[in-house]
């Protein structure tokens, strides 16, 4: 993967071993913002995926799936970290 991050995006990938260092405890991202990204992740690598049209056209039905399924959303927003955080 990283080596076809950096043929098509020379020097302009985030990540772990990457050209552009990003924190693992970043404060731009949140708990919502992991479980969306996880769960489309999920979604779209249900199975392999045979070609970059088919990967593509699998994070579109995802995003779709998640924008008709506004609850599950919901529910990652009381998930257990932010409960504790309240209550702290």
């Amino acid at each position: 993967m990283r080596e076809y991050l950096n043929e098509f995006f020379t020097n302009r990938w985030l990540g772990r071993g990457g050209p552009v260092a990003w924190a693992q405890e970043s404060p731009n991202l949140t708990t919502i913002d992991y479980y969306l990204w996880g769960h489309m992740k999920s979604l779209a690598y249900e199975t392999k995926v045979e070609s970059r049209a088919a990967l593509h056209n699998r994070i579109f039905a995802a995003a779709e799936h998640i924008r008709n399924h506004p609850d599950n959303v919901a529910s990652a927003t009381r998930s257990p970290p932010n409960e504790c955080r309240k209550n702290a």
